[in-house]
């Protein structure tokens, strides 16, 4: 068996020369990030920004990210737009993936039982067969609509208040 000092000065040169070709690698595949003090800087291309920009005009970017999705990259920005905060999906050619609410849980309003109009009330107590209902709430009603903006047709889906929920290219 090799004593502890012949052991180390035969796995230190191996790490090293495993996490230096491992390092450059990394540094290869991203090429676009660079690194100010506790935080990552990403290039976003001029598409990328256009997009966001023309999508959510007004709004304060909270989040920026991107990922390789099936050897593409994907540009994720969470922001905040009329009290809400959506994420805003996009490759790097500007072409938009999806926009959509992150949390739909602001629209549920929680109801009292004997708030319910009687049909609903009625229809709740008939398949809750004599046990208590705990609790009720309102889900929001949701509109959708298929619109064609320059040339590329889009599902959007807004609320009764009139507040974007999501929107995304018809086929994605």
């Amino acid at each position: 068996m090799a004593s502890l000092p012949a052991m180390k000065q035969t796995i230190l040169p191996a790490c090293c020369a495993l996490a230096l070709p491992a390092a450059l690698f990394a540094l290869a595949f991203n090429p676009q990030e660079k690194s100010t003090g506790d935080q990552i800087v990403i290039e976003v291309p001029a598409p990328v920004k256009a997009l966001i920009q023309r999508e959510t005009a007004g709004a304060k970017v909270i989040e920026f990210g991107r990922s390789n999705e099936d050897g593409r990259l994907i540009y994720e920005a969470v922001v905040s737009m009329d009290g809400r905060e959506y994420t805003v999906r996009c490759d790097a050619g500007g072409n938009l993936k999806r926009i959509e609410l992150r949390t739909r849980d602001q629209d549920r309003k929680p109801l009292r039982l004997d708030d319910l109009p009687a049909p609903i009330k009625a229809a709740f107590q008939k398949q809750a067969k004599g046990g208590v209902i705990l609790e009720v709430e309102m889900q929001q009603v949701e509109y959708s609509a298929v619109a064609n903006i320059n040339g590329q047709k889009y599902h959007v889906t807004v609320n009764s208040d009139g507040h974007l929920l999501k929107k995304e290219p018809v086929g994605e």
